[in-house]
């Protein structure tokens, strides 16, 4: 793929919409990418106290406003530490909800299952 990091964070900005939850960290990747939106997000704290506004800044960054403020909203003031935190503990949770899902799927098919196995007992077939 031939999207930079921060071009594939921006397909998050949902039309200025910031999404909730952590999906962003996601996917966008390893601790490389997570350090290219904290250092995106610090270059334009300097670029605004040099003078430059924050449409100015943002576009020297290379994103919109709306991706920017959505960074600004999910992970600002976060040390690297804690995203990297964040990020692991979204995958721990994306797995659990994963086994709670096949658990009760399972849990549904043994239901049936026992239903039919009931209904079949109760109505046996006439044997010829």
């Amino acid at each position: 793929d031939s999207k930079t990091e921060i071009q594939k964070a921006q397909d998050f900005d949902n039309g200025g919409v910031c999404i909730k939850g952590l999906g962003a960290i996601t996917l966008i990747g390893q601790s490389g990418p997570l350090d290219d939106l904290m250092t995106a997000l610090g270059q334009v704290e300097v670029l605004q106290g040099q003078g430059a506004t924050i449409a100015e800044a943002v576009r020297q960054i290379g994103v919109t406003p709306q991706t920017f403020y959505c960074w600004r909203k999910l992970y600002g003031g976060m040390q690297r530490s804690q995203l990297a935190r964040l990020k692991e503990l979204e995958k721990a949770n994306q797995r659990l909800r994963r086994a709670v899902s096949d658990l009760t799927l399972d849990k549904l098919t043994l239901t049936e299952a026992a239903k039919d196995e009931e209904r079949h007992a109760n109505h046996p077939v006439d044997s010829l």
